[in-house]
């Protein structure tokens, strides 16, 4: 089993980045693993029954993973679980955590990753490899928020005649 926690401060208040990682469309999309987001047309966070699918590639080619919604608690958690129903040895079966905790003006988001290729040898040279996957995911999710503020809300467009 591997259990990996990272941590990255982000410059935004707690509403800001809750509302971008609950947009799985964009959040889950940062993930170099992830190659395609599969929602249903009417999906809800709120809903622990809903399932929905992510093609993974861990280095060993496409694996289509269901994911469930574990938990659910807003402005400061939410929980997926990822797996396999073929259970192969390629396909890592993790839980992926994001906890918010509000720092101020500032916002610290943890990110927990927990799971097993069920094969124990697979995991061995896998971590340093996630590790780096989580860093850069973090990172980029800093970015991207904190970077929203600065477009500009209104863009005025100036027309000269010739």
């Amino acid at each position: 089993m591997i259990t990996i926690t990272e941590e990255i401060i982000i410059n935004a208040d707690i509403q800001k980045v809750w509302g971008f990682l609950s947009d799985f469309e964009i959040s889950l999309n940062i993930n170099s693993f992830h190659q395609e987001i599969i929602l249903p047309n009417k999906f809800s966070l709120t809903d622990k029954y809903q399932k929905f699918s992510i093609i993974h590639n861990f280095g060993l080619g496409n694996i289509d993973m269901d994911v469930k919604i574990v938990d659910y608690n807003p402005l400061k958690l939410i929980q997926l679980f990822k797996y396999n129903n073929n259970k192969l040895h390629k396909a890592f079966e993790h839980s992926s955590t994001y906890e918010l905790t509000k720092k101020g003006e500032l916002t610290k988001l943890n990110y927990i990753i927990k799971g097993s290729f069920n094969f124990k040898i697979q995991n061995i040279p896998f971590r340093p490899i996630l590790i780096k996957v989580m860093k850069n995911e973090l990172l980029n999710m800093k970015n991207m928020i904190e970077s929203s503020d600065r477009i500009p809300q209104d863009i005025e467009s100036k027309i000269t005649a010739t």
